[in-house]
């Protein structure tokens, strides 16, 4: 006599279902955190690689490379140490970070478009921007250096002072009047605050989609970016490039600082990251800063000859 197979019944299935559900619940934190903390550790290695360059640099030119002071005509100018030059401090770094020739063969058109993972924090989205008119592609990037400052405009005559700009980084002339003016360079002697208490460069807020005031021809809504990230990395423009410690850090959110009286978050650094973003040092070390780092301690860190020592447990 043959038995009967006996199979689950609808009870059973639900608790098994059910199980599996408690289960994946339990393991998808987890595999966050790893997944996070990854990207944490890359994004790191990419700002202790910019370091390294930034010294590379350093031993070829004796100065640290400089911003420029607009993001116009990128094509016309050089690159070279030393030079007045509208293009940011990564175009000069290229030729340390194993992309010199992209920086012999190519034009700004195709840098400005390239996709350096080095400027990319891997717990973001790639941006990509059209210029209108052109359809010309701007890569923006997820770093920034430190130039200090409140920059106001870019064609105003306070951005345009070069007693602004007391970071590590300094913009390598203006074109304010119409008359192109260079700026001096600086070495890591002028960093006399010491270069462990000197931020080089760290992550950037990024300040998503906000109709009040984007502009849809440049930003995109459907990846959550601003306009104020445009023209990307290569270009010699504050926003895109360089910031400020003047104002306080924060996570990426939307941009809605209305207050005149303070900067806007196009000029913050911040990250995706939760609790912190990563800066590198004018001396090479990478560290994790907190979001609430006192005001005062990140004004400091950012301003290379203020006379203001930092103990390393203030952030």
């Amino acid at each position: 006599m043959l038995s009967r197979r006996r199979g689950f019944t609808l009870i059973e299935l639900l608790v098994v279902i059910a199980i599996i559900a408690v289960l994946i619940g339990l393991l998808l934190p987890a595999v966050q955190k790893v997944r996070e903390a990854a990207a944490r550790m890359s994004c790191q290695n990419n700002l202790k690689q910019l370091g390294l360059a930034a010294h590379n640099y350093h031993d070829t030119a004796n100065s640290l490379p400089t911003n420029g002071p607009n993001w116009g005509d990128l094509g016309t100018t050089t690159a070279t140490p030393g030079a007045f030059s509208n293009r940011s401090w990564a175009v000069h770094l290229l030729p340390y970070i194993e992309q010199g020739n992209l920086i012999a063969g190519a034009s700004m058109t195709v840098i400005r478009s390239t996709q350096l993972k080095m400027m990319l924090c891997p717990s973001r989205v790639v941006r990509v921007a059209i210029e209108p008119g052109s359809n010309n592609q701007f890569v923006m990037g997820d770093y920034a250096a430190v130039g200090t400052g409140w920059f106001l405009d870019d064609f105003g005559t306070a951005a345009n002072d070069p007693a602004m700009w007391r970071g590590a980084i300094v913009k390598a002339g203006t074109t304010f009047g119409g008359t192109p003016k260079k700026y001096n360079e600086i070495s890591l002697m002028a960093a006399s605050d010491g270069t462990s208490n000197t931020v080089l460069f760290a992550e950037k807020k990024i300040p998503t989609w906000n109709p009040a005031y984007d502009q849809p021809s440049w930003a995109d809504p459907n990846l959550g970016y601003a306009w104020w990230d445009i023209p990307g990395w290569a270009a010699g423009w504050e926003w895109c490039t360089m910031r400020t410690t003047e104002a306080a850090p924060s996570p990426d959110a939307k941009q809605d600082q209305l207050d005149p009286n303070q900067p806007p978050d196009i000029q913050r650094f911040g990250s995706r990251h939760s609790g912190g973003f990563n800066a590198v040092m004018c001396d090479g070390s990478v560290h994790t800063l907190r979001f609430d780092i006192s005001q005062a301690v990140w004004r400091a860190l950012g301003v290379r000859d203020d006379g203001i020592i930092i103990d390393g447990n203030s952030y």
